[in-house]
């Protein structure tokens, strides 16, 4: 695949980090984030651990948590931990995508698939736990095509299952 098509792939992919960013810098606060936040946020870090409901996406609460107690802007600061996934995600399906599809146009579509969608891009902002899940199981995808294309190394299925636990573990 040429330099072109991969330098401007990965300008787009940038350029929508950025919108993310600037999405979680700029957009009012979800009905879910504010409950996460009268259960956990609000509360000693203590409430992360011991506060068990469908609500505590445990590494994001967690990573929340830290943030919105150590940055000054409440609301970014709370959606930092996420949108941090968010770029990984993007990292992640760009070596993904790069890794099965030798033609540009399938190279880029299969980018596009994967972050375009509108609600795809919603769980990439919003301080929960999808944000994660989603970049976990794309690294865990990664490490799984990696070790059937490069001769099954042990250390890919070591990170196959840190990713695919990393994914489920944050929304338990």
């Amino acid at each position: 695949m040429s330099r072109k098509i991969r330098g401007l792939s990965i300008s787009a992919l940038l350029l929508l980090f950025l919108i993310e960013v600037y999405r979680a810098a700029s957009q009012s606060v979800v009905c879910d984030e504010a409950y996460s936040w009268q259960l956990y946020l609000s509360h000693p870090i203590t409430a992360v651990f011991t506060n068990f409901t469908a609500a505590n996406h445990l590494y994001a609460t967690l990573l929340s948590w830290i943030s919105f107690h150590a940055l000054p802007w409440p609301v970014f600061a709370m959606r930092l931990p996420t949108v941090l996934a968010a770029g990984w995600y993007f990292v992640n399906i760009y070596r993904l995508c790069s890794r099965l599809f030798s033609k540009p146009l399938h190279f880029v579509m299969g980018l596009g698939l994967l972050s375009l969608n509108p609600l795809v891009l919603d769980c990439l902002v919003v301080a929960r736990g999808y944000g994660f899940a989603l970049a976990g199981m794309s690294y865990a995808l990664v490490a799984m095509v990696d070790y059937l294309s490069l001769g099954g190394k042990q250390r890919h299925i070591v990170k196959a299952s840190l990713g695919f636990s990393f994914s489920i573990g944050t929304s338990l």
